[in-house]
């Protein structure tokens, strides 16, 4: 577990490896940079969710790459990301939540399945409710994940 102070100079300079190492910061615990033996190199954050303590396992988030993102921004990254977990949040519990909702091509099948397929609609209005949800929402919105659409995508998608 080799300790040193993260700058560029530092992650410029690390050895190549055999096997995946972590080089952990001097001045941020559980801030480093993971590097593997291929040489890519990430940024990573170290903590024990929740209340903490060693009865609770580790969690490690990538922050980013040393190609993309400079040492000190890294840090601060960290450290806002560190000051969440100490209030209660657990960022990567939250990232995987954030992958894994549903798109709104996802809600509008359930829908179509639901309310338009076995309807007690009339003809009409299957029709033109499935031309709406054809021709306007899955082209502006279909991608998205439902927990990102804002109010102003909404309204552009009834504008256009």
């Amino acid at each position: 577990m080799p300790i040193l102070k993260l700058g560029r100079r530092a992650v410029t300079g690390l050895p190549s490896v055999t096997k995946a190492t972590i080089f952990y910061d001097s001045e941020l615990t559980g801030f480093g940079v993971k590097v593997t033996p291929t040489g890519a190199q990430s940024w990573i954050v170290e903590y024990r969710p929740g209340e903490g303590g060693r009865r609770v396992a580790k969690r490690r988030m990538v922050i980013g790459t040393p190609a993309t993102l400079a040492p000190e921004k890294a840090r601060d990254a960290a450290e806002k990301l560190l000051a969440s977990v100490k209030l209660g949040a657990d960022p990567a519990t939250e990232r995987g939540a954030a992958r894994k909702a549903e798109t709104v091509d996802e809600l509008l099948d359930a829908f179509t399945k639901r309310h338009l397929v076995e309807p007690k609609l009339k003809a009409g209005t299957i029709r033109l409710n499935s031309g709406y949800i054809k021709n306007h929402i899955r082209p502006a919105l279909g991608r998205k994940k439902a927990t990102a659409v804002t109010h102003s995508d909404v309204s552009r998608c009834r504008t256009k």
